[in-house]
């Protein structure tokens, strides 16, 4: 209160515009308390912060398994309180299966050297093998090479064709052993430190299906950053991993109850498809169930026509994976 007694205004630490309420309507700031600066005030926000952020990080996480789509539907309603946003509940996803997936079993979308050079899509095309077996070869040249010029300032006798034939099947042998293994585990942080990448792949595939729907791209990104977050916990970090955990059990099954024949069985041609059919394509039963409720909850399309955009968008997930994997292999090869 002033002499006069009119009431001073009282001004936003932040901003100084005018404050009226519990918080700056200009800015957003928290309007400062009588006990601001007690210790009490500090535990209770602390508590309060602390448990509000987790509340919205189960109910989001909740929303994502049990309500597919409805986190995408309420953020375009803008209905976003008490949910994370986005970007931060695809970070949360992202550091989940960063920590879950080396335990899990499960490759997720990365793979080995060797997948790469052989058993990818791309692999024949992109000419794989061959740029990786001329990269080793360089490195093992380069073996050579250094050995020969540190003999050479050392004043040691020249090499016979033996010692250089020798040096050379050594340097082979040690080339050919660590570089697949550096090469898969810079492959392995990658693939999980990269993984944004496959949202705006996948956006682009959602937006290419519902082209003539009028809604915004926007929606479509929001779309694929909830599907893809979706897929990095429930699929990859969970159900995945079971579902391999359970094979690697049956196997183990067989067996230890029939013995020899058991692995026999186990090695038939038919059996080994069937169960690398089951690992690889089994979360399209999953999948495209998920994105039926998605996007009918989303876009609000008839029944026939939201079963053959799931089942689409799945085959098109599965496009961006190879796609995805292609990168991550030249992002890996340029930095060995």
């Amino acid at each position: 209160m002033t002499e006069s007694g009119e009431e001073l205004e009282e001004r936003c630490t932040s901003c100084g515009a005018v404050v009226t309420g519990a918080y700056c309507s200009a800015c957003g700031e928290r309007r400062l308390r009588a006990d601001e600066y007690s210790l009490g005030r500090l535990l209770r926000d602390g508590f309060h912060d602390f448990f509000s952020v987790d509340a919205a990080f189960w109910r989001s996480f909740r929303l994502l398994f049990t309500r597919p789509g409805q986190l995408t539907r309420d953020w375009m309603a803008g209905n976003r309180g008490g949910r994370l946003g986005p970007f931060q509940l695809f970070i949360a996803a992202n550091v989940i299966y960063f920590f879950v997936q080396p335990y899990s079993g499960f490759t997720g979308y990365n793979t080995t050297l060797f997948s790469h050079m052989d058993r990818q899509y791309y692999s024949i095309p992109a000419g794989i093998r061959e740029r990786v077996v001329d990269d080793v070869v360089g490195r093992i040249d380069e073996r050579v090479r250094v050995e020969t010029e540190s003999r050479a300032v050392e004043g040691t006798p020249p090499w016979t064709v033996d010692d250089s034939v020798a040096f050379r099947e050594r340097a082979s042998a040690i080339e050919n052993e660590v570089y697949p293994t550096r090469f898969d585990a810079r492959g392995e942080v990658n693939a999980r430190s990269l993984v944004i990448l496959t949202v705006p792949m996948v956006a682009l595939v959602v937006a290419g299906l519902h082209v003539f729907s009028g809604a915004p791209f926007v929606q479509h990104v929001v779309f694929s950053i909830h599907y893809m977050a979706w897929t990095l916990t429930f699929l990859m970090s969970l159900v995945l991993p079971l579902l391999i955990g359970g094979i690697t059990l049956v196997r183990s099954t067989i067996v230890a109850a029939f013995g020899t024949a058991g692995e026999a069985f186990l090695l038939r041609p038919a059996v080994q498809n069937s169960l690398s059919l089951l690992t690889e394509n089994g979360s399209l039963l999953i999948v495209v169930p998920y994105l039926y409720l998605a996007l009918r909850r989303v876009y609000g399309r008839g029944r026939a026509v939201t079963w053959g955009t799931a089942v689409l968008l799945a085959l098109g997930t599965f496009v961006v994976t190879m796609a995805y994997r292609f990168i991550l292999f030249w992002v890996t090869f340029a930095s060995m």
